[in-house]
């Protein structure tokens, strides 16, 4: 079988829990299927991974911000900004050209793939959805203050983009039960919506069960700069941390990842917080073992935290708001902790900076279900029967 895959970003390295889902799916996809990959060439990539593909991966140049420029640009073309910062011609002609030689199913990789697969198509159209892309702007929203209402109204351009383009697909695939419903609330068929959930890194199931390291070390990881992001580990270190330090004395927040803001390198050069960033692979495997748990204090964003999903797989135990365990089936106090309140989370930090036998419980549990349910085999399953 011949599929053409499109998606908005070269897909390896995996970093960014968008990118592992990606890969994870090509992967799974070219052990069973004649893979083809259009994608945008977007900074740096594995030459060596992507010249494994031969004549099958088109790249195209493409880079455009989220910045005012952009967004004045997109009410021109009467597109949604993320849609249109990933919006482009010679794409389109590109897809348009090869669509004839053979391909027997398209599969759109986000929303902002989905309008270059063409209506008239007669194989099998697939969009995968990463997120219900209008739900997570009116949740942005939420969290965005005096920009909020422009949120919102970019969410309901987005909605109407979903209305307009969910039609042109025999199967759209989400990431977990509640994004399935907010699909169908849109208009599709219920037996046209499949869920696919977000997989953990293979590899970190292979590394050897962590310790209890004999430090009291907290770790945040994420893209630094997503509004979510950024909204939750404000909150954390504002309204928990200074419990959490009052209780346990001597604690550190380490925080990794890519594009901190300028009020985290502050707080980095005022001693508040250590910051790694940008984080690499090897800088990411030190934390995991230096740490005695990830915080993920999740209040807005959209899918399942594939943080939440590494973490647990490598064996470190998860503290988190009710959120961060949505659309997973994860069980609280059994796989993860979950605090409603600053109080109970620095409360349940606190309790793992000590309590080695709850460490080792949560961290078994984690690494028992990600291997369960989240790695590629089983969780990416429903993509090869939206094939037939």
């Amino acid at each position: 079988m011949k599929v053409l895959f499109l998606t908005p970003r070269f897909p390896y390295p995996p970093r960014g829990g968008g990118l592992q889902k990606t890969w994870a799916m090509v992967e799974l996809l070219r052990q069973h299927v004649d893979l083809w990959l259009f994608c945008f060439h977007q900074g740096q990539q594995d030459e060596q991974w992507a010249s494994a593909w031969g004549k099958r991966l088109r790249m195209l140049p493409l880079s455009r911000g989220r910045n005012p420029l952009s967004f004045l640009a997109s009410l021109i073309h009467g597109l949604p900004l993320s849609v249109f910062r990933n919006h482009s011609q010679a794409m389109a002609r590109l897809v348009r050209e090869a669509i004839g030689e053979g391909f027997e199913a398209v599969i759109a990789d986000h929303l902002y793939m989905a309008h270059y697969v063409p209506p008239d198509f007669p194989g099998r159209r697939i969009l995968h959805l990463h997120n219900v892309e209008s739900l997570m702007w009116e949740s942005h929203a939420r969290l965005m203050g005096v920009v909020g209402p422009l949120m919102r109204w970019e969410a309901g351009r987005l909605r109407r983009h979903e209305l307009a383009l969910f039609p042109r697909f025999h199967r759209l695939l989400v990431v977990c039960e509640e994004e399935g419903k907010a699909v169908e609330s849109l208009g599709v068929p219920g037996e046209r919506v499949m869920v696919v959930p977000n997989v953990a890194l293979p590899d970190l199931l292979r590394r050897p069960p962590l310790a209890p390291s004999q430090g009291m070390t907290v770790a945040f990881l994420g893209t630094l700069s997503w509004p979510p992001n950024e909204a939750g580990l404000r909150w954390f270190i504002s309204q928990c941390f200074p419990i959490l330090r009052r209780l346990s004395p001597g604690v550190r927040l380490v925080v990794g990842g890519h594009n901190p803001p300028p009020w985290l390198r502050r707080a980095a050069c005022r001693g508040e917080v250590e910051l790694l960033a940008p984080l690499g692979q090897e800088d990411e495997e030190r934390i995991y073992q230096r740490a005695r748990a990830l915080v993920e204090p999740a209040w807005g964003g959209g899918g399942t935290r594939v943080k939440v999903l590494n973490a647990l797989a490598r064996g470190l135990p998860v503290v988190t708001t009710p959120r961060g365990l949505q659309g997973l089936d994860l069980k609280p106090g059994v796989h993860a902790l979950v605090a409603h309140s600053p109080h109970e989370m620095a409360v349940a930090l606190s309790r793992l900076m000590v309590d080695d036998q709850l460490w080792r419980q949560l961290s078994q549990a984690g690494r028992e279900v990600v291997g369960r349910l989240y790695v590629p085999e089983v969780a990416l399953r429903p993509l090869l029967e939206a094939l037939t």
